[in-house]
C-alpha cells in the first residue's frame, strides 16, 4: 500500500487512455505500508454428486492488514463430462457477504 503500489501511475494512464479528466487527491496518498492478507476458502458437497451436476456450499474468509470479510453461499456446477480433456463447465456461484470489519 502506498506510493510503491503504483496506484497513481496506473490511474493516470487509464484516465489518459480513456480521455478523462486528470484525477486529483494523490497528494493525500497513504504512506508505504506492507500488507499481509490471508484467504481461506472451504467448500463441501451439499447433494450427492453425479457426473453432470454438483451443488456445493462454500465459505470464504479474508483477513489481514487490509481487508476482513466473511462470505458464504452455494455454487452449482454443470458439465458435459466429455471424455477428452476439454469439458464444458458452467459454474453459478450466488453468495452473500456476511460481514466486513
Amino acid at each position: 500500500m502506498g506510493k510503491s503500489a503504483l496506484g497513481e501511475q496506473t490511474q493516470m494512464l487509464v484516465h489518459k487512455i480513456m480521455d478523462l479528466k486528470k484525477p486529483e487527491g494523490w497528494n493525500e496518498q497513504l504512506p508505504d505500508y506492507p500488507l499481509i492478507n490471508y484467504n481461506l476458502y472451504y467448500e463441501r458437497s451439499l447433494l450427492p454428486a453425479n457426473d453432470i451436476v454438483k451443488v456445493n456450499g462454500f465459505a470464504y474468509l479474508q483477513t489481514g492488514s487490509l481487508l476482513n470479510t466473511l462470505s458464504a453461499g452455494i455454487d452449482f456446477m454443470i458439465t458435459n463430462k466429455k471424455e477428452n480433456n476439454f469439458p464444458i463447465v458452467i459454474i453459478l456461484q450466488p453468495g452473500m457477504k456476511i460481514c466486513t470489519i
